[in-house]
């Protein structure tokens, strides 16, 4: 067994190993006006932005977790949705995808453009930072889920009603 001593100086040979570590210069790149580059080649002003800058941090307990990651096995405990609430913008490539997606599902749907002002505040106020976005509601309208993409809305256990119907 060690003694106290040994222990000591152990502790001490490795905080002198410590103030004896040289590290090399790690460069650091940011986005800036469209596309990524060194800070360390930026101009005064653009540093000093730079560091005046705070990183972003959601509070949103609803955004913290999506339908992306909800485990397969959880989905069984998921309460199935009585209303999908649907955010979209007219530019935005990936919309179209979620909207026919939601449009096959048997389930309500309320559209809303991102792009006009009512729309606008009416994301903002659920705290809606992305296109596309769905917020999927019980039959009590309270926000059960959030998913970002087709796969996200698959992997909540969302699948569209496929029936086929013969007719002779």
């Amino acid at each position: 067994m060690r003694t106290q001593a040994e222990i000591q100086a152990d502790i001490a040979a490795v905080q002198a190993a410590l103030e004896d570590v040289h590290g090399s210069p790690t460069e650091v790149y940011a986005r800036i006006v469209g596309y990524y580059r060194s800070v360390r080649n930026w101009n005064k002003g653009k540093r000093e932005e730079f560091d005046q800058r705070t990183m972003f941090t959601d509070k949103n307990d609803k955004t913290a977790v999506y339908a992306g990651s909800q485990k397969r096995a959880a989905c069984a405990a998921i309460q199935y949705p009585a209303l999908l609430e649907v955010y979209t913008r007219r530019t935005c490539p990936h919309c179209p995808p979620v909207k026919e997606y939601c449009n096959e599902l048997d389930i309500p749907v309320r559209y809303i453009d991102a792009d006009t002002d009512e729309g606008l505040k009416t994301a903002a106020a659920h705290s809606i930072r992305s296109c596309p976005a769905v917020i999927m509601y019980n039959a009590e309208e309270k926000e059960i889920a959030r998913a970002y993409s087709v796969a996200d809305l698959k992997a909540y256990g969302l699948q569209p009603c496929t029936v086929k119907v013969n007719i002779a």
